[in-house]
């Protein structure tokens, strides 16, 4: 659970399992992803700043992902929405339940 005006950082779930997010409120949640397939794009941008993905916080520069040709989605999570996705980051002014599911994969 995360609470109101937390900042998630951008993270790949564990075992690269889905998950599922549900927006409990107080309000809406801007959440921006990116295709697991650009995995190595990704780590190299934090190689290069130094950055350890898996132990450290790291939020993208936006401008940076798209001067690397990444595709980023980018979205609002409305209250008592759910989604789930790959690796993602998120920014909000409300409360997070989260659940990794398996089995999965990445196609589901």
């Amino acid at each position: 659970m995360k609470v109101p005006g937390c900042r998630t950082p951008g993270h790949l779930e564990n075992n690269s399992f889905a998950s599922i997010n549900i927006n409990i409120g107080p309000g809406e949640c801007e959440w921006f992803g990116v295709p697991y397939e650009y995995w190595p794009v990704v780590e190299k941008m934090c190689k290069e700043r130094n950055l350890d993905f898996l132990k450290g916080a790291w939020w993208p520069n936006f401008q940076d992902l798209i001067k690397a040709e990444v595709p980023c989605y980018r979205f609002t999570q409305k209250l008592e929405i759910w989604y789930g996705w790959a690796v993602d980051a998120c920014t909000g002014s409300n409360l997070l339940a989260g659940a990794t599911m398996w089995p999965g994969t990445l196609d589901q």
